[in-house]
Order: structure tokens, then C-alpha cells, then sequence
């Protein structure tokens, strides 16, 4: 019987983890991305946000209000805005973009940037998951390019349906000149 190499099923567990996270963010970000792009672009219904209230991060802040719209047939009474680098008062109107798939969350009409800071992000998130697939092929073609006598035990794959090698006991070589 052989035993599982040390960290194998946690070296597993971690891939798996992180490729799972990363597909979360990409569809929670790629989620956004459209309705952003179509405020950003003009689409969608144009109103103002009365700020009532905001919320910051580090470099976020979502200000929540109500919205109206231009032509008065919407009205929110609570709608969100988060913007990158954007800071807005209580009380203050500014004009919005509710994108055509609707919901509360609104763009700003002029400069927002979520588009971006989504596309970025989507990006990085793509890139991060093609480099996990590089380094999975590239130790998987380290471990079937090392010989036979230099494998752990038990990693013989080359074969189809090979048994688990033991492993030899090496010699010990005597030190005579």
C-alpha cells in the first residue's frame, strides 16, 4: 500500500480553492461589467439621486438616495451609486444612468468609471487562471519528464494501468580512495 505524498491533498485542496474563488469573482464582476458599460454609454433611463446617505472604503463609496427619473414614470425611494474616487454630499442632486436591465444600482451620467474598474478587474481575474492552468501543465510535465529512479513513490504514470513502484533501498557507497 502507498501512502499519499506529503501536501498532495491539500497542494489538491488549494488549486481547487483558488480556482473556485477566482471563477466567483469573475462572475460576480462580469455580472456588472454590462450594466456599467451601457450607463456609461448613454443607454439606459436618465434621472437624478438625491443623497441621503454613504458608505466609504478605502477607495469606494456607495451613496444611497432616491432616484427619480427625468420624465418622472420612476421613482426609487432607495437606489445606490458606488463610484471609484468619487466623493458626494448629503443632499446633493446628480444626474444618473438606470441601465436597461434595471434594478437600484445606478451610474453616475458623466465620468463613471465602474466600467473600468471592472474590466480591470475581470482582467486580472482572467490572467490569474490562466497562470494556474501554466503552472498545473508545467509541474505536471516536470513530474513525467523526471526518469523512473528519481520519481516519488508511486507517481509512475507513464504507463496505463502501471502499479505503484516501491521504492529501492539505496547502497551505500564506501568512501575508500
Amino acid at each position: 500500500m502507498t501512502r499519499p505524498r506529503p501536501g498532495g491533498i491539500l497542494d489538491r485542496a488549494f488549486w481547487v480553492a483558488t480556482a473556485a474563488a477566482v471563477v466567483w469573482l469573475m462572475v460576480g464582476v462580469g455580472g456588472d461589467l454590462g450594466p456599467a458599460w451601457d450607463a456609461a454609454h448613454g443607454r439606459g433611463q436618465r434621472g437624478t439621486l438625491t443623497v441621503q446617505r454613504s458608505a466609504c472604503g478605502r477607495t469606494t463609496c456607495t451613496y444611497t438616495g432616491s432616484f427619480t427619473s427625468f420624465d418622472g414614470t420612476v421613482r426609487l425611494p432607495e437606489a445606490d451609486v458606488a463610484e471609484f474616487l468619487v466623493t458626494l454630499d448629503r443632499g446633493q442632486r446628480v444626474a444618473v444612468v438606470r441601465p436597461p436591465s434595471g434594478g437600484t444600482r445606478l451610474y453616475l451620467a458623466r465620468g463613471s468609471r465602474a466600467w473600468v474598474v471592472d474590466t480591470v478587474l475581470l482582467v486580472v481575474c482572467g490572467l490569474a487562471v490562466a497562470t494556474m492552468a501554466w503552472l498545473v501543465l508545467v509541474k505536471r510535465r516536470l513530474r513525467l519528464a523526471l526518469p523512473a529512479a528519481h520519481r516519488p513513490t508511486g507517481m509512475d504514470r507513464t504507463r496505463p494501468g502501471a502499479k505503484p513502484r516501491q521504492a529501492k533501498p539505496r547502497r551505500r557507497q564506501s568512501r575508500r580512495p
